[in-house]
This record gives structure tokens, C-alpha cells and sequence, in this order.
């Protein structure tokens, strides 16, 4: 899944190597990009829905991130920052 790949990147980029993070970061991104689609085909919400559970997959993430390598401002960043990479090479790419 190209989400996945561009968040793995940008974890990649940022320094976070580790390979069991990578696994991690990979599973997560699946789970959460597999559930965000399910809901916005099953409910037909719109960007405003789709904005709201953006947030809630960062969020999703982060928790997941933090209980790996330690809470800290910077990954919460950098969990934010994978997703809107994502997100907006999503819309260059597909809309």
C-alpha cells in the first residue's frame, strides 16, 4: 500500500530504523489505512468525516508508536507529518 510506504519513509528519513519500529509502523499503517477506507465506504462521509478520522489514525498511530519507543513530543510530529506526506501525495497523485 503506497501510504505505507511514504509513512515508512518518512519514519525512515527522520532516523527511526530500527527494524522491529519498521514492522511496527508497517502493521499499524495497514490496520489504520484499512479501517479509514472501511468507514468512509461504508458511511459516505465526506472531507469533513474524512478529516476527523485522519486525526483519529494519527492519534491511533502515535499510541501505538509511543508504547514501542517512549512518548515524546517529536514522534508525535513526525507520526503527523508521515500522514500528511501521505495524504497529500495521495491527492497529487489521485485526484
Amino acid at each position: 500500500m503506497l501510504t505505507a510506504v511514504i509513512e515508512i519513509c518518512v519514519f525512515i528519513l527522520a532516523g527511526h530504523r530500527d527494524r522491529a519500529f519498521i514492522g511496527l509502523c508497517a502493521a499499524v499503517n495497514l490496520m489504520t489505512n484499512l479501517a479509514l477506507n472501511l468507514i468512509l465506504s461504508l458511511t459516505g462521509w465526506g472531507y469533513a468525516g474524512m478529516a476527523v478520522l485522519e486525526i483519529l489514525v494519527v492519534a491511533t498511530e502515535y499510541v501505538c508508536y509511543a508504547a514501542a519507543v517512549g512518548r515524546s513530543g517529536k514522534l508525535l510530529g513526525l507520526t503527523f507529518a508521515a500522514n500528511l506526506a501521505s495524504f497529500l501525495i495521495g491527492v497529487i497523485l489521485f485526484w
